[in-house]
């Protein structure tokens, strides 16, 4: 478990402090998401993952036309942009974005997967919730196949 340096700077920060100590232990890539994402499994991780490759800096899903940098992949090193941009005032993370090298990856990239298609061929593992009614009602869903 980490702590970020500074509260309260949101998401950057934590996407900083992450990626850090990420590439503090000699990882290349990191798989951030968020925490209110019941479905999410390992093939939809690995479905994005394959996708950051040399040149890519962020795998990015854009489902429903929504990215979806908390269900992303990304290049460890780019806690240091993100440390940089906090440093100067920045509190975005479509900033970080904004400043990387990014394949974004829509349901038909993330469906070519032959796994991520047969376990999850709706998308679900990205489907975030925000309430405690969403919370319930993801909850009381049927687990996707392959379970």
């Amino acid at each position: 478990m980490l702590h970020d340096p500074v509260a309260d700077l949101g998401p950057l920060q934590g996407i900083a402090t992450g990626l850090g100590a990420a590439a503090a232990d000699g990882a290349p890539t990191a798989f951030v998401a968020a925490v209110d994402l019941p479905h999410l499994h390992a093939a939809f991780v690995r479905a994005v993952l394959a996708h950051r490759t040399a040149g890519v800096e962020i795998a990015l899903p854009v489902l429903d036309g929504h990215r979806q940098p908390l269900a992303a992949a990304w290049d460890t090193t780019l806690g240091d942009r993100a440390a940089q941009l906090l440093a100067g005032g920045e509190r975005r993370l479509g900033a970080l974005v904004a400043a990387s090298r990014v394949r974004e990856l829509d349901a038909a990239a993330l469906l070519a997967d032959p796994a991520l298609a047969a376990r999850d061929p709706d998308l679900r593992a990205a489907r975030g919730v925000n309430t405690p009614e969403e919370w319930e009602r993801a909850t009381r869903e049927p687990p996707d196949p392959g379970s």
